[in-house]
């Protein structure tokens, strides 16, 4: 025959053993509020980066492009309304800069938007070394569009 269980320790007659405490998961709610919060200031950045540079990188980007490719009417278009009254010389003043057989890049990180006026850099890197140089193409906006506006026809 077999030994009853031993009786309870006195003062604990029927009372239910506690549980024990379920690690809080305070830590996953801060998480997913930071990774959230994240989320959110990088769209509104985005969306700010893409309504107010990208238009003005473009037309400069536009622009440089069709002095490099020879494009000469295309790019006297672009020219803002006081550098269209003299496109050649307007073109002149940022072509002088070019070097033969290097190449151009605009740089979307380097436009300066002040309202309605904007500048956009422009890097010259040559071929076969040497430094590269970096001159700045001033933008307006006329009409709803940016036009570049090479200095001294602002």
């Amino acid at each position: 025959m077999t030994a009853p269980p031993p009786p309870p320790p006195p003062g604990d007659m029927g009372a239910p053993t506690p549980r024990p405490a379920r690690p809080r998961r305070t830590w996953v709610v801060v998480l997913v509020s930071v990774m959230l919060a994240i989320l959110a200031v990088a769209g509104v950045g985005t969306v700010l980066f893409v309504s107010n540079t990208l238009p003005t990188y473009s037309a400069a980007r536009d622009f440089i492009s069709d002095v490099v490719d020879g494009k000469k009417q295309s790019a006297e278009d672009r020219l803002c309304s006081s550098a269209s009254a003299r496109p050649d010389a307007a073109i002149l003043s940022i072509v002088q800069y070019f070097i033969v057989g290097g190449s151009i890049t605009v740089n979307p990180f380097t436009v300066d938007r002040d309202g309605k006026r904007a500048t956009v850099e422009y890097t010259i890197q040559p071929r076969g070394g040497g430094a590269d140089r970096t001159y700045e193409l001033p933008m307006r906006e006329e009409g709803g569009d940016w036009k570049p506006c090479p200095a001294g026809y602002r």
